[in-house]
């Protein structure tokens, strides 16, 4: 769907597999000339992905934009333009590209009457000081991808009280993975940040396997070595991510990587706990033996399409081989008859 200026809109998907719905932005400044640096206000676009299936709605994420987009993006190099306009591709007359997505970490395998409802709604997302409004855009459309649903990947976010000096989101079970992102200390600017505008001071991670403790220090080192330079570290200031990381995503068919029975208590301090910008983040993974039972048919259709491919390739390697051998036995015979005439 494509919405144009701040308006809003839904779709439904069905007969594909997602991996997460990607979003483009075409944004246009007042006078049409020039550069556009000005990002949208992603925290005034709400997005909602509901997954039907089987009689049962599944809210796979509701949100404001930014968090989502922040999240998905965070260990990826397009980390940048979500929060700073000087990165977005830059089209001439006043306009830019802005791209993004919310991924999935997984697979969503719409067959068989599921459907997946996107909903999105805008709010003073562009402002006539700078966009022509009417002439901005944002494209939303759903990511294909291969691969067989193990589970629902669903995303929880919650944003933290102004002032709060302790935070203890009791998660529970199936996570796999939560990121504590703060926007007004550093996150974005490339800079160093000090002991005291240090927002978490100490956080504790507790699941059925591990108690730790852990000081800011600790969580900084641990932050920067997920990255190859100081300077990708230094743009994410001073966000922690806390679970299991892997590119493309997706927990192992036995569930080993996903924490169970977590909780997190949080010490911060209250004085630069600012309102809407302390977020947490939390991807889990929800088990239902309609969406096992789809995968494990899924898994079993390719699988025989594989054997039978091998079959046949193999039935084709024989007969190259028979053809190879009855050619050669030919030409041994011609020339053992050649032969025996020239011997005559």
């Amino acid at each position: 769907m494509t919405l144009q200026g701040n308006v809003n809109d839904k779709e439904t998907y069905s007969s594909i597999c997602m991996g997460g719905i990607g979003f483009t932005f075409r944004l246009v400044n007042p006078t049409s000339t020039g550069t556009m640096t000005t990002l949208p206000n992603l925290r005034g676009i709400t997005v909602e992905g509901i997954l039907r299936r089987n009689g049962h709605d599944h809210q796979i994420f509701k949100n404001n934009l930014q968090d989502l987009l922040v999240e998905s993006a965070f260990f990826k190099g397009t980390l940048s333009s979500v929060l700073n306009g000087t990165y977005m591709i830059q089209r001439g007359n006043g306009t830019a590209i802005l791209t993004g997505k919310i991924d999935f970490h997984g697979v969503i395998d719409l067959n068989g009457g599921d459907e997946f409802l996107m909903t999105v709604t805008m709010q003073n997302v562009y402002t006539a000081a700078n966009f022509t409004v009417n002439s901005c855009q944002l494209d939303v459309n759903p990511i294909e991808q291969e691969g067989h649903e193990v589970m629902i990947p669903m995303i929880w976010v919650d944003t933290i009280t102004a002032g709060k000096s302790n935070y203890n989101p009791p998660l529970g079970d199936d996570v796999y993975s939560a990121l504590f992102i703060n926007y007004d200390q550093g996150l974005g600017t490339y800079g160093d940040f000090t002991d005291a505008n240090t927002v978490v001071q100490a956080l504790t991670v507790r699941t059925d396997d591990v108690s730790q403790t852990l000081t800011p220090d600790r969580m900084y080192s641990r932050m920067v070595n997920c990255f190859e330079t100081k300077t990708e570290a230094q743009l994410r200031g001073q966000c922690y991510h806390i679970g299991h990381y892997k590119p493309n995503g997706l927990p192992g068919h036995h569930h080993h990587e996903l924490m169970h029975a977590v909780k997190l208590d949080f010490t911060l301090n209250a004085t630069l706990v600012t309102s809407g910008n302390n977020i947490l983040v939390v991807r889990r993974y929800k088990h239902d033996s309609h969406t096992h039972m789809k995968a494990h048919t899924k898994a079993g259709n390719k699988q025989h399409k594989h054997n039978q491919k091998m079959h046949k390739h193999h039935g084709e390697m024989h007969m190259g081989k028979a053809h190879i051998a009855a050619h050669n036995f030919g030409a041994n015979r011609a020339g053992a008859a050649s032969s025996r005439g020239l011997r005559s």
